[in-house]
């Protein structure tokens, strides 16, 4: 056991050196068109980077240098910045060496190939794939209907889309269970630390890490977010605070101790935000003369920005912001590392629940409510 740690430590170290490393992609699409665009994007120095190759000869090219073995996506016809919903792409690592991506029809069917962390990410698909393809197409089963009216098909929908949605989140921390020391893995544990309902179980994988992957950029970063997570846990005091609200009156929490009370934090960027505002809207006309209190908290740095997003979702709710973006202390004090993100403050002033959406939201609603 001691050799397997030591070799994968030696691994996990020859992978995240920093110096200047180089990388290409070689791709082959089978049934791609000649001038079909493949876009590839990633982050680099705090930026995002956006390239582009034609196809040719069924063929495509990249080639470029990185720090640092990092998460890029390649689209086809799509351009990224362009779109909000994908409907041609593929996920993989940029890291030193040849990169071989290999597709048929199209990059959703895209294996890639020839490098470490490319057969981590491909081992990680294959073992979630089943709940990555159902929770995709429940998702989209939902999407089909959410500018609908509220029915009993659609409420089934929401529901069978969160738990299709877990079940795939569950599957890939799993792999990260198995695979402590794999970049993959940290980089599951990241993005999964977002989602404040994971926050135990990411805590017990995280204290089988080994002390040297914990003292990486990302594990530093998945500690980070999980210290965050413990400042508000279910039945924990409801964080204090006095914002301003969009007349520049400070406005404190206390104010409304007694009511139940939905903390919004959301931005006009953030297009999963706006998407879950009818959601919103429609328990807040519910329940508004049964005790239940809205304030959202605006991540906005330009006041025009958020009042033009109010007016054009018709939000009737109190609104608060400071206007410091992702600097803004009270996004500290509640541990949000990513929006949406709600949390749920009972009567007492004690946290019920974190990250409540979609039908979800509803149904626990109607239980305080007793509807």
């Amino acid at each position: 056991m001691k050799i397997n740690i030591a070799l994968l430590l030696l691994s996990f170290m020859c992978i995240v050196h920093t110096h200047a490393q180089t990388f290409v992609i070689n791709g082959n699409g089978k049934k791609f068109n000649d001038q079909d665009i493949i876009y590839l994007t990633y982050s680099k120095d705090g930026k995002q980077l956006l390239d582009s190759a034609y196809v040719k000869n069924k063929t495509f090219r990249f080639e470029g240098t990185i720090d640092q073995p990092i998460k890029a996506s390649l689209y086809r016809n799509e351009n990224p910045f362009l779109i909000d919903i994908s409907t041609d792409s593929k996920s993989i690592y940029l890291e030193e060496g040849t990169i071989e991506i290999i597709a048929n029809k199209s990059l959703n069917d895209a294996r890639a190939k020839g490098t470490l962390l490319n057969a981590d990410l491909e081992r990680l698909n294959k073992q979630t794939r089943y709940n990555r393809l159902n929770s995709a197409r429940a998702s989209k089963e939902y999407e089909d209907q959410a500018d609908l009216p509220a029915s009993e098909e659609k409420t089934q929908l929401s529901r069978e889309a969160a738990a299709a949605y877990d079940r795939y989140v569950l599957d890939q921390l799993a792999f990260a269970e198995k695979n402590p020391t794999a970049i993959v893995s940290l980089d599951i544990l990241v993005n999964a630390t977002k989602m404040s309902k994971y926050a135990d179980q990411i805590a017990l994988i995280y204290t089988k890490i080994p002390t040297e992957v914990q003292q990486s950029e990302r594990g530093q970063l998945i500690a980070a977010n999980l210290e965050k997570a413990k400042k508000t846990s279910v039945g924990d005091p409801a964080p204090w605070f006095m914002i301003p609200d969009l007349e520049g009156n400070g406005v404190a929490l206390q104010d409304f101790k007694g009511k139940y009370i939905l903390i919004d934090f959301w931005a006009s960027w953030c297009l999963p935000c706006r998407e879950e505002n009818p959601n919103l809207i429609h328990v807040y006309n519910t329940y508004k003369d049964k005790g239940l209190v809205i304030i959202g908290i605006s991540l906005d740095t330009k006041r025009e920005d958020l009042i033009k997003a109010i007016e054009e979702d018709k939000l009737p709710w109190l609104q608060l912001a400071d206007f410091q973006g992702n600097l803004s202390a009270v996004r500290y004090d509640y541990g949000i590392n990513a929006i949406p993100a709600n949390v749920l403050i009972g009567p007492d002033m004690r946290i019920l629940a974190k990250d409540l959406k979609g039908q979800v939201l509803q149904d626990r609603l109607k239980e305080i409510f007793k509807e």
